[in-house]
């Protein structure tokens, strides 16, 4: 990774730097699969070398630390080579001093057994001992590095500001603000799906870090602006960059799991504003905390009136939905007062009113979710013979596991259907009818990317079952005619 310099057109150069780093950092993670990289420390090198030439080993994982120092930042570089299995994945879960989790990855070792995975923690992760934990094909290990701020590296000396360098991180910092919003609207959207509820919950956690992460260098970024050091603020606005790049490709990682949709986060992203020169007077509407908020609670009001909507059509099919309505309003008056109090620069109670509306939201979700999962289940046993309990529902929806769990359940009814000499005419043509409903809605559980495999094995199924059907009648009929009698 080279040094920042000052380029001849750094306002273009700049925003072209952001960009492609953020595009190679999303390609070198797209589907949690580590890219095997080239260039490393000699001492990773070896490693790669003497697992190479090892036969059946056991799971093993090292660890190297370098760092990269500017005179206004640093950044330490982790290298961890996983050697086991050959063609194998593995997860890697990487924890801080504190116990709490830093990255969540997936890596693919290589023929010869070896996988490589590259992290970047910024200066605003603690100092102390790091902890990685790997697990995959019946095995597990742990290894432990350590980062220390003090380490003496080599550093580049500051280089006088270029014209048009204050330019470039004006640009650079509209870039990261406008990634940040959007970072913070879909983690509002995602805690408002109960998120922390389900198994994606450590995934999120991290996505929360790079947060946290980028929020502080946006802040930095600011603060060194306003001082007129503009090479310090296109550095900082550049790691934040980095940090919510890779917080929003976590969140669309969860997104696709989950089953939500960010469609609410799509008009958040305001037109670039100029950014003030340092005044006086500046309030807490130009700090890190303030827009994020703003959006939170637009993204709020939004799912609010998405609720009342969907109460009122549940109204019309005969629920009571008298108490839920009433959370609502509540949940509609604690988003005004916040709003309210963050337009008076009372950021943390105008947050602990937002998180207030959130928990009513939450429990109507969860009633809701309740209510559409009986509905569900009843009209899965009277349509289509599908016994199923409203728990399993539950659960699936709250995974966006409902259609494998569904083509699994008709993948189950087909084999209890079994064509004998036993059944009845009328039982036959009941037995032809359940396959016909179920050959419905496989058609439209067909829609489901995660689906087609499973669906192809129903569908053979059921053209089995109609031809043993077609079978059965033909004998009938036949025997009719051997006795002379009629079809």
């Amino acid at each position: 990774m080279g040094m920042t310099t000052a380029p001849e057109e750094p306002e273009v150069a700049g925003l072209k730097g952001a960009v492609e780093e953020v595009r190679r950092e999303a390609s070198a993670r797209s589907r949690l699969r580590a890219k095997l990289a080239t260039g490393v420390l000699l001492a990773v090198a070896a490693l790669l070398v003497a697992a190479a030439f090892a036969v059946a080993a056991p799971l093993t994982v090292a660890t190297a630390v370098s760092y990269e120092r500017t005179p206004e930042a640093a950044v330490a570089t982790i290298t961890i080579v996983v050697t086991g299995a050959p063609n194998t994945t593995y997860g890697v879960e990487v924890r801080g001093p504190a116990n709490e989790i830093v990255a969540v990855r997936e890596v693919e070792t290589n023929a010869t057994g070896v996988a490589l995975l590259k992290l970047e923690l910024p200066e605003i992760y603690p100092a102390g001992t790091y902890t990685v934990y790997v697990a995959g094909g019946g095995e597990s290990a742990v290894a432990t590095f350590t980062v220390s701020w003090n380490v003496t590296a080599p550093a580049a000396p500051a280089a006088p500001a270029a014209p048009g360098v204050r330019v470039a991180a004006e640009n650079l910092i509209r870039v990261a603000v406008k990634l940040g919003t959007m970072v913070h609207c879909r983690n509002e959207v995602l805690l408002a799906a109960n998120v922390t509820r389900t198994e994606l919950n450590a995934t999120f956690q991290a996505v929360l870090n790079l947060t946290k992460a980028g929020d502080g260098y946006l802040a930095q970024a600011n603060a060194s602006l306003a001082a007129g050091n503009y090479t310090a603020a296109m550095r900082y606005a550049q790691l934040a960059i980095r940090s919510y790049g890779r917080a929003l490709e976590l969140q669309e990682d969860i997104r696709e799991q989950l089953g939500v949709s960010f469609a609410a986060c799509r008009v958040t992203i305001a037109p670039p504003r100029e950014i003030p020169a340092p005044a006086r007077n500046a309030t807490c509407r130009w700090t890190p905390e303030f827009y994020p908020l703003m959006t939170a609670f637009n993204v709020t009001e939004r799912r609010v009136e998405e609720l009342r909507r969907l109460l009122a059509r549940l109204e019309e099919r005969g629920y009571n939905v008298t108490g839920l309505a009433m959370m609502l309003d509540e949940a509609e008056k604690l988003v005004e007062e916040g709003r309210q109090l963050a337009l008076a620069c009372n950021v943390s109670e105008a947050a602990h009113k937002l998180a207030q509306a959130n928990k009513y939201i939450g429990a109507v979700n969860a009633a809701i979710a309740k209510l559409g999962g009986m509905r569900f289940v009843k009209e899965l046993e009277r349509r289509f013979g599908i016994e199923i309990g409203k728990e399993e529902v539950e659960n699936a929806m709250r995974r966006g596991k409902l259609p494998e769990k569904l083509a699994e359940k008709v993948n189950e009814t087909l084999r209890k259907l079994a064509v004998t000499e036993k059944l009845s005419e009328k039982e036959l043509r009941d037995v032809g009818k359940r396959v016909g409903n179920l050959e419905k809605l496989i058609e439209k559980l067909k829609k489901e990317e995660r689906v087609p495999r499973i669906a192809e094995e129903i569908s053979r199924k059921v053209e089995e079952i109609r031809k043993s059907i077609e079978r059965e009648i033909a004998r009938r009929a036949q025997e009719a005619r051997g006795r002379g009698g009629k079809p």
